[in-house]
């Protein structure tokens, strides 16, 4: 399995920050800086989860990562790509969605950045799959 270089991991997690109100622009530009004098700790989680096409199992399973990243004062939590709505074609969007509100809420209240690997249907009817970053506070990027 291919890895994300570390300066990578820290770019996207600073964007995700950015965009879902965690911190200012500057901070990030800050983490971001090697001229930076001032420390600064980014805690990241990773969550590796078996993906399954079963929503609720995979909303455990989020919500104990959650729970766990909390406990350890991550930042930011990161799950694999389909691992709320599983990775197929013909994922159960109504269900998904559920449970997205179910995550986000769970993440506001741990105070964790999310950065969720799911696949989500559009207003239109289009399907993506994408992650989505939701704040601490539960704003969406």
């Amino acid at each position: 399995m291919p890895t994300l270089p570390i300066a990578k991991l820290v770019f996207w997690v600073c964007c995700a920050l950015v965009l879902s109100g965690a911190i200012p622009e500057s901070s990030a530009a800050d983490l971001l800086s090697t001229q930076s004098r001032k420390a600064h700790v980014l805690r990241v989680a990773g969550a590796q989860l078996p993906v399954r096409n079963d929503v609720q199992k995979n909303l455990e399973a989020i919500t104990r990562a959650i729970e766990f990243a909390a406990r350890e004062k991550a930042d930011v939590l990161v799950t694999p790509e389909g691992s709320l709505s599983g990775y197929a074609h013909n994922f159960n969007a109504a269900a998904t969605a559920q449970a997205l509100e179910v995550i986000v809420q769970r993440a506001r209240q741990a105070k964790v950045v999310l950065v969720l690997g799911t696949r989500f249907s559009a207003t239109d009817g289009a399907r993506y799959n994408a992650p989505a970053h939701y704040g601490g506070d539960g704003s969406a990027g």
